[in-house]
């Protein structure tokens, strides 16, 4: 239990926004540019997602999550390392091409950061 000034931090991926309006498209590109290898590991991932996962959340879900609660502030932030720095086996890959890095820093900006950022954090505070 918090007390009177206790904060929440919580993590959640994947974003729903990136699952249902971005994934396709990255599927389909990996498609068409031949990274075969990349698109059966992004499909084995989206699988494992579809078994494990009860609920994926937005940033608006999250907010509207927390408000019943006696947070007085709901910071709900998006991870603007979509490429999570390469450090991941979905990105390694991805973050060696110089175009793929650019289109990485394009999309970690506002509002596309909404969309394409694959890891969301909440930040709930029960004082201001």
């Amino acid at each position: 239990m918090l007390g009177d000034r206790g904060t929440l931090v919580l993590h959640t991926s994947p974003n729903v926004l990136f699952i249902r309006l971005i994934f396709p498209w990255v599927l389909l590109g990996l498609l068409v540019t031949g990274r075969l290898a990349f698109l059966r590991l992004f499909v084995e991932q989206y699988l494992v997602i579809r078994r494990l996962h009860v609920r994926e959340y937005g940033s608006g879900r999250l907010r509207r999550l927390f408000r019943p609660f006696a947070f007085r502030r709901i910071d709900v932030e998006c991870d603007p390392d979509v490429l999570r720095g390469g450090n991941s086996r979905y990105t390694e890959g991805l973050a060696a091409n110089p175009g793929i890095r650019a289109l990485a820093r394009l999309t970690a900006t506002k509002p596309l950061v909404k969309l394409f950022s694959n890891d969301l954090w909440v930040i709930a505070r029960k004082h201001v």
